[in-house]
Protein backbone atom coordinates (compact mmCIF):
# COMPACT_ATOMS: atom_id res chain seq x y z
CA UNK A 1 0.00 0.00 0.00
CA UNK A 2 1.22 3.70 -1.09
CA UNK A 3 1.65 6.28 1.12
CA UNK A 4 -1.37 8.28 -0.08
CA UNK A 5 -4.08 5.13 0.45
CA UNK A 6 -2.44 4.23 3.81
CA UNK A 7 -2.91 8.01 4.93
CA UNK A 8 -6.57 7.16 3.49
CA UNK A 9 -7.29 4.63 5.14
CA UNK A 10 -6.64 5.93 8.56
CA UNK A 11 -8.21 9.37 8.02
CA UNK A 12 -9.98 8.99 11.29
CA UNK A 13 -6.68 8.58 13.57
CA UNK A 14 -5.76 11.81 11.58
CA UNK A 15 -8.98 13.81 12.39
CA UNK A 16 -8.61 12.90 15.88
CA UNK A 17 -4.88 14.54 15.74
CA UNK A 18 -6.11 17.41 14.54
CA UNK A 19 -9.23 17.48 16.83
CA UNK A 20 -6.65 17.44 19.90
CA UNK A 21 -4.36 19.80 17.73
CA UNK A 22 -1.28 17.33 17.29
CA UNK A 23 -1.36 18.39 13.66
CA UNK A 24 1.87 20.53 12.35
CA UNK A 25 1.46 19.70 8.54
CA UNK A 26 -0.35 22.06 5.87
CA UNK A 27 -1.14 19.80 3.03
CA UNK A 28 -3.86 16.94 2.29
CA UNK A 29 -1.76 13.63 3.66
CA UNK A 30 -3.21 11.78 0.53
CA UNK A 31 -1.48 13.60 -1.83
CA UNK A 32 1.49 13.82 -3.40
CA UNK A 33 2.80 16.89 -1.73
CA UNK A 34 1.16 15.77 1.61
CA UNK A 35 3.58 12.64 1.93
CA UNK A 36 6.32 14.22 1.37
CA UNK A 37 5.61 16.96 4.18
CA UNK A 38 4.72 14.35 6.14
CA UNK A 39 8.50 12.15 5.11
CA UNK A 40 10.30 15.27 5.47
CA UNK A 41 9.08 15.54 9.15
CA UNK A 42 9.31 11.88 10.13
CA UNK A 43 13.49 12.28 8.41
CA UNK A 44 13.83 15.09 11.10
CA UNK A 45 12.59 12.75 13.86
CA UNK A 46 14.46 9.78 13.47
CA UNK A 47 11.34 7.80 11.94
CA UNK A 48 10.97 5.49 8.63
CA UNK A 49 10.83 8.84 6.09
CA UNK A 50 8.02 7.12 3.90
CA UNK A 51 5.41 9.27 3.94
CA UNK A 52 2.86 6.87 5.81
CA UNK A 53 1.79 8.67 8.91
CA UNK A 54 0.79 5.68 11.92
CA UNK A 55 1.78 4.56 15.15
CA UNK A 56 5.42 5.73 15.50
CA UNK A 57 3.85 9.32 14.34
CA UNK A 58 1.67 9.68 16.24
CA UNK A 59 4.16 9.10 19.34
CA UNK A 60 6.29 11.70 18.19
CA UNK A 61 3.73 13.79 17.66
CA UNK A 62 2.58 13.22 21.23
CA UNK A 63 6.22 13.39 22.69
CA UNK A 64 5.85 17.30 20.93
CA UNK A 65 2.60 18.20 21.88
CA UNK A 66 1.88 16.63 25.27
CA UNK A 67 5.20 15.51 27.24
CA UNK A 68 4.17 15.95 30.21
CA UNK A 69 1.36 13.03 29.78
CA UNK A 70 4.85 11.13 29.49
CA UNK A 71 4.66 7.37 27.49
CA UNK A 72 1.87 5.51 27.80
CA UNK A 73 3.32 2.02 29.92
CA UNK A 74 4.03 -1.11 28.27
CA UNK A 75 3.52 -4.55 30.44
CA UNK A 76 3.50 -5.37 33.75
CA UNK A 77 6.78 -3.59 35.27
CA UNK A 78 5.86 -0.43 33.79
CA UNK A 79 2.83 -0.45 34.68
CA UNK A 80 3.47 -1.19 39.11
CA UNK A 81 6.28 1.14 38.46
CA UNK A 82 4.02 4.46 37.25
CA UNK A 83 0.84 3.61 38.84
CA UNK A 84 1.63 1.68 41.73
CA UNK A 85 0.18 -2.01 43.01
CA UNK A 86 -3.51 -2.47 44.25
CA UNK A 87 -3.38 -5.95 44.15
CA UNK A 88 -3.06 -6.49 47.97
CA UNK A 89 -6.44 -7.09 49.51
CA UNK A 90 -8.01 -5.56 52.68
CA UNK A 91 -5.75 -2.50 54.23
CA UNK A 92 -3.20 -2.68 51.66
CA UNK A 93 -5.94 -2.40 49.02
CA UNK A 94 -8.13 0.75 51.01
CA UNK A 95 -4.63 2.62 51.07
CA UNK A 96 -3.93 2.34 47.50
CA UNK A 97 -6.96 3.41 46.77
CA UNK A 98 -7.19 6.54 49.03
CA UNK A 99 -3.50 7.50 47.49
CA UNK A 100 -4.45 7.06 43.85
CA UNK A 101 -8.10 7.24 43.05
CA UNK A 102 -9.94 10.38 42.03
CA UNK A 103 -13.05 11.38 40.32
CA UNK A 104 -13.97 13.58 37.16
CA UNK A 105 -16.71 15.79 36.16
CA UNK A 106 -16.36 15.64 32.28
CA UNK A 107 -18.99 17.83 30.36
CA UNK A 108 -21.70 17.83 33.31
CA UNK A 109 -21.16 13.77 34.06
CA UNK A 110 -19.00 12.46 36.67
CA UNK A 111 -16.75 9.47 35.93
CA UNK A 112 -15.91 8.07 39.35
CA UNK A 113 -12.73 6.05 40.30
CA UNK A 114 -9.99 6.92 37.86
CA UNK A 115 -6.51 6.67 39.09
CA UNK A 116 -5.00 10.13 39.73
CA UNK A 117 -1.88 9.97 37.79
CA UNK A 118 -4.26 9.54 34.41
CA UNK A 119 -6.78 12.07 35.57
CA UNK A 120 -5.70 15.11 33.45
CA UNK A 121 -5.10 12.97 30.64
CA UNK A 122 -8.03 10.89 30.56
CA UNK A 123 -10.03 13.76 30.66
CA UNK A 124 -8.73 15.47 28.03
CA UNK A 125 -9.30 12.83 25.20
CA UNK A 126 -12.50 12.00 27.00
CA UNK A 127 -13.73 15.97 26.45
CA UNK A 128 -12.05 15.48 22.59
CA UNK A 129 -13.43 11.86 21.99
CA UNK A 130 -17.47 13.30 22.99
CA UNK A 131 -16.96 16.43 20.88
CA UNK A 132 -15.38 14.90 17.53
CA UNK A 133 -18.02 11.76 17.37
CA UNK A 134 -20.85 13.55 18.94
CA UNK A 135 -20.75 9.92 21.33
CA UNK A 136 -21.31 10.67 25.13
CA UNK A 137 -21.33 7.26 26.85
CA UNK A 138 -23.71 7.33 29.50
CA UNK A 139 -21.65 4.56 31.41
CA UNK A 140 -17.91 4.91 31.83
CA UNK A 141 -16.60 1.95 34.29
CA UNK A 142 -13.57 2.25 35.83
CA UNK A 143 -11.62 0.66 39.12
CA UNK A 144 -12.31 -2.95 39.75
CA UNK A 145 -9.57 -4.88 41.24
CA UNK A 146 -9.89 -8.53 39.69
CA UNK A 147 -8.39 -11.09 36.97
CA UNK A 148 -8.70 -10.82 33.57
CA UNK A 149 -12.06 -12.18 32.37
CA UNK A 150 -11.72 -15.92 30.99
CA UNK A 151 -7.69 -15.51 32.49
CA UNK A 152 -7.70 -18.65 34.43
CA UNK A 153 -9.23 -21.16 31.31
CA UNK A 154 -5.35 -22.50 31.32
CA UNK A 155 -4.79 -24.62 35.05
CA UNK A 156 -0.99 -24.23 34.00
CA UNK A 157 -1.24 -20.32 33.45
CA UNK A 158 -1.82 -18.21 36.75
CA UNK A 159 -4.75 -15.86 35.68
CA UNK A 160 -3.46 -11.80 35.68
CA UNK A 161 -4.74 -8.95 36.89
CA UNK A 162 -6.96 -6.63 34.71
CA UNK A 163 -6.05 -2.86 33.94
CA UNK A 164 -9.05 -2.26 35.64
CA UNK A 165 -7.57 -3.17 38.95
CA UNK A 166 -5.26 0.12 38.98
CA UNK A 167 -8.10 2.54 37.61
CA UNK A 168 -6.20 2.85 33.96
CA UNK A 169 -9.02 1.28 31.61
CA UNK A 170 -12.73 1.96 31.23
CA UNK A 171 -15.56 0.27 29.33
CA UNK A 172 -17.91 2.80 27.29
CA UNK A 173 -21.44 1.65 27.56
CA UNK A 174 -21.50 -2.20 27.90
CA UNK A 175 -24.57 -2.89 27.40
CA UNK A 176 -24.42 -1.32 24.12
CA UNK A 177 -20.83 -1.92 22.60
CA UNK A 178 -20.63 -6.17 23.50
CA UNK A 179 -17.32 -7.99 22.54
CA UNK A 180 -17.58 -8.65 18.71
CA UNK A 181 -17.36 -5.47 17.25
CA UNK A 182 -21.33 -5.29 16.58
CA UNK A 183 -22.66 -3.14 13.69
CA UNK A 184 -24.94 -1.24 15.32
CA UNK A 185 -22.99 -0.45 18.46
CA UNK A 186 -21.97 3.15 19.10
CA UNK A 187 -17.98 3.19 19.28
CA UNK A 188 -18.05 1.34 16.06
CA UNK A 189 -20.78 3.41 14.11
CA UNK A 190 -18.84 6.38 15.67
CA UNK A 191 -15.27 5.19 15.10
CA UNK A 192 -13.34 9.17 16.21
CA UNK A 193 -14.34 8.04 19.53
CA UNK A 194 -11.83 5.57 19.61
CA UNK A 195 -9.02 7.35 17.27
CA UNK A 196 -9.06 9.76 19.92
CA UNK A 197 -7.48 6.99 22.20
CA UNK A 198 -5.86 4.77 19.88
CA UNK A 199 -3.91 8.45 18.46
CA UNK A 200 -2.65 9.25 22.11
CA UNK A 201 -1.19 5.67 22.42
CA UNK A 202 -4.12 4.10 24.52
CA UNK A 203 -4.56 0.31 23.48
CA UNK A 204 -8.42 0.50 22.44
CA UNK A 205 -10.53 -3.00 22.06
CA UNK A 206 -11.79 -2.52 19.20
CA UNK A 207 -8.49 -3.23 17.56
CA UNK A 208 -7.73 -6.35 18.95
CA UNK A 209 -8.14 -9.93 17.39
CA UNK A 210 -10.63 -10.79 19.48
CA UNK A 211 -12.26 -7.53 19.86
CA UNK A 212 -13.73 -6.15 23.29
CA UNK A 213 -15.58 -3.30 21.90
CA UNK A 214 -16.31 -1.31 24.66
CA UNK A 215 -12.64 -1.65 26.47
CA UNK A 216 -10.00 1.00 26.55
CA UNK A 217 -6.65 0.84 28.00
CA UNK A 218 -3.68 3.43 28.81
CA UNK A 219 -1.23 1.01 28.66
CA UNK A 220 -0.17 -1.39 25.80
CA UNK A 221 1.47 -5.35 25.56
CA UNK A 222 -0.56 -6.39 28.95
Amino acid sequence: MNAADYNADHAHDHAALRALSWWPFAADATTSAGVAEIAAWQATHGLTADGALGPASWSKLREAYRPAWGRVPRGLTEILAKYGDPREAGVARAKWAEAHITHLTVRGKVVRNVHAALANEFAELLRCAIAISGYHPASIQTWNVRRKRGGDRDPATPPSWSTHSWAIAFDADPSLNPWGNVAGSPLVKLPLFAAVFRVAGWSCGLDWRTPDTMHFQACTGY
